[in-house]
């Protein structure tokens, strides 16, 4: 799946779809504590 997210996103998309995935993991993170 991450291939084909690769090939199909722009680099700068995927650079931005890594930054919302890291808040995200940190939001949940901060709320399970």
């Amino acid at each position: 799946m991450n291939v084909l997210m690769k090939k199909t996103l722009k680099p700068g998309a995927l650079l931005e779809l890594n930054k919302i995935l890291i808040l995200l993991q940190i939001c949940y993170f901060e709320l399970t504590i």
